[in-house]
């Protein structure tokens, strides 16, 4: 997991950098990261929220739980892929303008 999200950060960096004009370049890369931390930080919450909502009686998660979870992880999956594809594909010029401008 930790190499998955090391080569999507750097990616989504380089994505922001090739597409934002540069004098917006350090709102769009915070922006980024406030994003991903508190998305990181909601989906352990949601993640944690639905195993505690399915123990057994020896308070471990149900077979139950994981699967909810892993429901979940398919969907947020889908809705990144899809928002990935709205992502612009144009580069910039040394002057910051978009090709095809």
């Amino acid at each position: 997991m930790g190499i998955g999200l090391g080569l999507a950060s750097a990616a989504m960096t380089n994505a922001i950098l090739a597409t934002v004009p540069p004098s917006q370049t350090s709102v769009a890369t915070s922006l980024n990261t406030l994003a991903r931390t508190i998305g990181g930080s909601i989906g352990t919450a949601v993640l944690a929220a639905t195993l505690s909502a399915t123990t057994t009686a020896q308070h471990l998660p149900a077979e139950a739980g994981f699967i909810a979870g892993f429901w979940i992880c398919a969907g947020v999956l889908v809705v990144a892929v899809l928002a990935a594809l709205l992502i612009p594909t144009g580069r910039r010029h040394r002057a910051g303008q978009l090709v095809g401008e």
